[in-house]
C-alpha cells in the first residue's frame, strides 16, 4: 500500500507542475509528460499532459530536463536503501527525456514507471485528433 500512495504522489506532483509561459503562437512549444507503469495496481498509465508553454524549442528541451531530473531525485530518495531500486534518466532524442524508476517489493515482485518529458510545437497535441 506504501508504494501505491508514492507512485500516486508523483504522479500528482507531474501534474501540478503546470507552469504556463508566454509566446508567440508560431514559435511556442509545449512540454508534455506521461508516466506509464509494468504494475497496473500501482500506477495506471496516464494520458499525456502539458506542463508549460516555452517561446522556444532550446528552453522546452531544458525545462524538461530540470522537470526530470527532479523527478528523479525525488524518486532516488523515496525508494533509498530498498532492494533493487534504480532510478535512471536519459534522452531518447534531443526532444524526449525518459526517467525510468524501477524496484522489487517485499515479496521481490519487480516493478517499474517510466515517466516520458516530450517537447513538440505547440500547435501539435500528443494525445491525437480531439472528438467531435
Amino acid at each position: 500500500m506504501p508504494k501505491r500512495w508514492l507512485c500516486l504522489l508523483v504522479a500528482l506532483l507531474c501534474g501540478l507542475v503546470a507552469i504556463v509561459a508566454s509566446g508567440s503562437a508560431g514559435s511556442a512549444w509545449g512540454l508534455w509528460v506521461r508516466t506509464a507503469s509494468k504494475t497496473e495496481t500501482l500506477l495506471a498509465d496516464e494520458e499525456w499532459q502539458r506542463l508549460t508553454v516555452t517561446p522556444t524549442k532550446q528552453e522546452c528541451i531544458e525545462e524538461g530536463d530540470r522537470n526530470g531530473y527532479s523527478l528523479a531525485l525525488l524518486l532516488s530518495s523515496l525508494h533509498a536503501g530498498e532492494p533493487g531500486n534504480r532510478v535512471r534518466s536519459n534522452h531518447l532524442t534531443a526532444e524526449i527525456l525518459e526517467v525510468v524508476n524501477e524496484w522489487r517489493d517485499a515479496s521481490g515482485g519487480a516493478h517499474w514507471t517510466t515517466t516520458f518529458y516530450n517537447c513538440l510545437p505547440d500547435t501539435v497535441d500528443p494525445r491525437g485528433p480531439k472528438g467531435k
